[in-house]
């Protein structure tokens, strides 16, 4: 993410795609939560996408990516994942992918950080954590993931109806839950039953009062 946002910057290509073989300095989407990969561990890689030739609304892109990356795993591998809002992608309730998207005025940034071979995790972590290895007992390589992840990506960039194909893979679909709206340090606390995504990735949530409450970020 660094390299594609300092080193390459303005001069990026659409599409251009940057991967590294492990991850030393790992950053989620709050500050304070950071993570490794040893090398050949995991498929880390960042998507440069150009605002104005991304057909999807840019705020859409975690979910687009989740579902891409879930697909994906379930094709190549035969797991089944879960989506669960708004960034991550569990096996089993456990962590397998995390994703994070950074703007600039011109730029979307797009990061993932799936464990493909990771046997151990460190304690550290905020939630269970697993990989394809632990899941499946399969060790591909990292990078022979990357295509078939793209081709995914690609299709679903410009597909509609992202609520109805994001719907049946959504963890905690139709369970009550409660969601920190916002900064979990700073945010209101927001409970309803989970019955889906907008178009623009949106969390929606049916509340007690009948009414669709909307959120945009959260934890």
């Amino acid at each position: 993410m660094r390299v594609a946002r300092s080193e390459l910057g303005a001069a990026s290509e659409h599409g251009t795609v940057v991967a590294a073989g492990e991850q030393t300095a790992g950053r989620g989407r709050l500050s304070g939560r950071n993570w490794n990969a040893q090398q050949g561990e995991g498929l880390l890689v960042t998507i440069i996408c150009r605002r104005d030739m991304v057909p999807a609304p840019v705020s859409s892109l975690p979910i687009r990516m989740a579902l891409a990356l879930s697909k994906m795993l379930k094709k190549r591998i035969g797991l089944m994942p879960r989506i669960k809002w708004p960034n991550d992608v569990l096996i089993n309730g456990k962590k397998i992918c995390g994703i994070l998207c950074e703007g600039s005025k011109e730029y979307v940034y797009c990061g993932i950080g799936l464990n493909v071979k990771q046997s151990t995790f460190s304690g550290e972590l905020r939630m269970p954590a697993t990989s394809i290895y632990l899941e499946s007992g399969e060790t591909p390589e990292p990078l022979e993931l990357l295509p078939f992840f793209l081709d995914e990506l690609y299709s679903l960039l410009s597909a509609v109806q992202l609520p109805m194909m994001v719907r049946p893979w959504l963890y905690r679909l139709d369970e009550e839950v409660s969601i920190v709206e916002g900064d979990p340090g700073q945010g209101t606390r927001v409970s309803g039953i989970v019955t889906g995504v907008g178009e623009h990735g949106e969390l929606r949530l049916l509340q007690k009062s009948g009414k669709i409450r909307s959120l945009y970020s959260g934890e």
